[in-house]
């Protein structure tokens, strides 16, 4: 891991998060889950950045976590699992959708990690979830897009609004 490289990343990915809100914004990303964007996207967003990065010259890998809450309703107790996806790319943490958490209040202790595009090392908030796939290479989600073109148009849309300064 080297500080240039984080610098970079963060840079990429903020940019990446950017054009996505634009795109949003200009309605171009109106179907499910962009249109809740960053709300439910995370599994989407991370697959599409993850392209994008790969395409940089990094090494992507995702890292999908569950964490399971517990509901009550009349009187029988139930556990939700709740899913949450994110980027290890050369090292660090990349998670562009990590705000969608702000309003839970599981997750108020960790409001510290939960911006917009957080790029670092793992945290409390990472470790709150048990990991379901440890370190899989990105490599094998780039069939998703082969076999999606909703994926590849959004990650043609998303492309279209990047912004080339990339500094």
């Amino acid at each position: 891991m080297n500080i240039n490289s984080k610098h970079e990343i963060e840079i990429i990915s903020r940019n990446f998060r950017k054009a996505i809100e634009n795109a949003c914004k200009d309605d171009k990303l109106n179907e499910y889950p962009f249109n809740k964007f960053p709300n439910d996207c995370c599994d989407d967003a991370s697959i599409l950045l993850g392209r994008y990065l790969l395409e940089k010259g990094y090494e992507c890998n995702i890292i999908r976590g569950v964490y399971f809450e517990n509901h009550y309703e009349e009187d029988r107790q139930y556990s939700i699992n709740n899913y949450h996806v994110w980027l290890d790319v050369d090292g660090f943490y990349v998670d562009i959708t990590a705000d969608q958490f702000l309003r839970n209040p599981v997750f108020y202790k960790y409001k510290k990690y939960l911006t917009p595009c957080f790029v670092g090392l793992s945290n409390e908030f990472f470790e709150f979830f048990r990991i379901k796939d440890d370190d899989v290479y990105f490599e094998k989600y780039l069939s998703f897009f082969e076999n999606d073109s909703k994926l590849e148009k959004y990650y043609d849309v998303i492309c279209s609004y990047i912004s080339f300064k990339e500094e």
